[in-house]
């Protein structure tokens, strides 16, 4: 009988033995496919995703979004819409320059790694803001505007695309495009002059029946507005058909405001709350580019500290060829210029190794200004003597931003130098070139 059971007990652990074999609980048979599978699945998803909405999709991108750096903000958002028209090709427009608003294609892939990645792989307008040699200030010079051309695919919340940029792990929302939203993206920088062109810039908040007025410096380059008074409430802007969003939200008690509507009857934008507390961005009287002219001529110089040094990368780019040229044609070193409309002309200074200046005048053969947009137009004269003759088309890359047709966008910045008011002269044609220049009076 002992035999039986030694021979039981033997039996047993190799029943079980078996019956485990046959357990479908295998660590490597709890997912049915393979980590490849599974990526492949989010590919072929998020590709037909892109392709699925008729409109496309649209995001504004924080470039640097308090809410995922260490770093202080510097930059506002600019807004893109997308249209993913096939697996490879995509069509976009942005409100970061009047430039981009003309749709332009361009090839993408959906890449396979750790996750899914979208990358826009050859140039578009999204690239404008992941070069880092593309700096709006000189206070990002070899930053740019901090953004991305790849994103970190996250799934879907709602109809939302969630993705994360793929340097700085900045949370992106794709959202479904309309028809209105293609043909109203101009409205955005229709937004971005009514900011531009008003004078002094105050935020007031209102909490349970306390008000704080703070003042503002606001900055077009970054789209970025300083709250001279605490830095805690200052914050960057996208813009909208006549609205403001701010990402860093704007706190009032225990609320949060992140969108404020135009009000033109009262020239202010605002956010109310249901307890009757608000928010009000509030401008200042507009200021007219007839009265800048008539008061002031621009100064732009190659000096510490000078205005000029807050020009966007595009226009430095243009400044150093043109110094670049002339010294090789001439031996002499451009250091900066003046546009006076009134007087007709734009002065150039030069200066040889002993510091000895050379100005020759590019005249102004007419100009205009129109109030109702803020823009400045120049029309080109020619060189007024032989002196200016003898640089020859060493200056063409200026003259075709100065002279050019559409103008230039005269916005306040409401800081000063000197004692001076600080102005950026905005390309109309193409606004990622704008140049920091000082108002000297006459």
């Amino acid at each position: 009988m002992k035999y039986i059971y030694k021979y039981t007990f033997i039996l047993l652990p190799l029943v079980f033995f078996l019956i485990s074999c046959e357990d479908n609980n295998d660590p490597e048979d709890i997912f049915e496919k393979d980590s490849t599978e599974r990526l492949n699945e989010q590919e072929k998803e998020l590709s037909e995703l892109l392709q699925s909405s008729e409109y496309g999709w649209k995001m504004t991108y924080f470039t640097d979004d308090p809410r995922y750096t260490n770093n202080d903000q510097q930059l506002g958002g600019w807004t893109f819409i997308f249209d993913f028209v096939d697996n490879s090709h995509v069509v976009m427009v942005s409100d970061f320059s009047n430039q981009t608003l003309t749709p332009n294609e361009s090839e993408y892939n959906i890449k396979l790694g750790s996750t899914i990645k979208l990358s826009f792989s050859t140039k578009n307008y999204i690239h404008d803001l992941s070069d880092a040699n593309n700096a709006p200030s000189s206070s990002l010079t070899g930053k740019g505007y901090k953004g991305d051309f790849e994103f970190l695919y996250y799934g879907q919340e709602g109809e939302d695309l969630i993705f994360r940029s793929n340097r700085f792990q900045i949370e992106i929302r794709f959202q479904k495009a309309t028809a209105e939203d293609w043909e109203n993206i101009s409205e955005n920088i229709e937004t971005e002059v009514i900011l531009q062109s008003s004078g002094e810039l105050q935020l007031e908040i209102s909490n349970n029946g306390e008000i704080n007025v703070y003042d503002l410096a606001f900055s077009p380059a970054t789209r970025y507005a300083t709250n001279i008074d605490s830095t805690d409430l200052s914050f960057g802007v996208g813009y909208k058909e006549e609205n403001l969003k701010v990402i860093k939200p704007i706190p009032v008690g225990d609320k949060l405001v992140t969108d404020l509507v135009y009000d033109s009857e009262n020239n202010w934008f605002i956010s109310e709350l249901e307890n009757g507390d608000y928010v009000k961005i509030i401008l200042g009287d507009p200021i007219l580019v007839s009265d800048v002219v008539n008061d002031y001529y621009f100064g732009a110089l190659a000096a510490s500290g000078h205005p000029i040094n807050e020009s966007s990368d595009a226009f430095i780019d243009i400044f150093l060829e043109a110094r670049e040229l002339a010294s090789a044609e001439t031996g002499l070193e451009l250091y900066g210029f003046f546009i006076v409309p009134d007087f007709g002309f734009i002065q150039y200074i030069f200066l040889d190794d002993a510091g000895n200046d050379t100005r020759p005048n590019r005249l102004i053969s007419n100009y205009s200004v129109d109030d109702s947009t803020g823009t400045l137009t120049l029309q080109d004269g020619g060189w007024q003597n032989a002196t200016g003759e003898s640089f020859g088309n060493t200056l063409d890359g200026f003259h075709d931003v100065l002279f050019n047709s559409q103008g230039l966008r005269v916005a306040p910045t409401g800081t000063f130098y000197n004692g001076g008011p600080v102005f950026y002269l905005i390309s109309n044609e193409d606004s990622s070139i704008s140049i920091g220049t000082n108002g000297i009076l006459y």
